[in-house]
């Protein structure tokens, strides 16, 4: 298993960032955190599209789990339809938020606020968006404006 955590430098101690198609780099290791590699994104700065970008970046390498704070809804549908999890609401450094993770068994290792782009951890059972649960991103128009379709079955008189 490879889990791929949001970073804002290259190091197993640095701070986490927050963003995770915006963050400048990721650290890419294993559960015990004993074999990493550090992956600059380079779709920061991209105008748009940066998060579907960074998690192709990921899916390339192999990780089956991301942690960071917050991952926009196009970024979370990109690393669902590969079978990737993630974990959203983290913080602290890289390896608190490995460790954490660890001893959690897969469950949401951070603060107590869950990401409103996904709400926590997913795929396979968890909550957010991803394989069979998560929130819809239709925005029905409603084209009936109120307006009845007419038509009485029961005669006037």
């Amino acid at each position: 298993m490879r889990i791929a955590i949001s970073a804002t430098r290259t190091s197993f101690d640095a701070p986490m960032d927050e963003r995770f198609g915006r963050c400048p780099c990721f650290v890419i290791t294993d559960p015990e955190g004993t074999d990493h590699d550090m992956v600059e994104n380079i779709h920061a700065e991209r105008g748009s599209g940066a998060g579907i970008q960074a998690a192709r970046l990921l899916i390339e390498r192999g990780v089956s789990v991301v942690l960071t704070g917050r991952c926009g809804p196009n970024a979370c549908e990109t690393l669902a339809a590969a079978g990737v999890g993630i974990v959203t609401g983290c913080s602290g450094t890289v390896r608190q938020a490995v460790e954490k993770y660890a001893a959690g068994g897969g469950e949401p290792p951070a603060s107590d606020e869950a990401s409103p782009a996904t709400g926590g951890f997913t795929p396979g059972g968890g909550r957010g968006m991803g394989r069979g649960g998560g929130r819809a991103m239709g925005g029905g128009s409603g084209m009936g404006r109120g307006r009845g379709m007419g038509g009485s079955k029961t005669p006037r008189n």
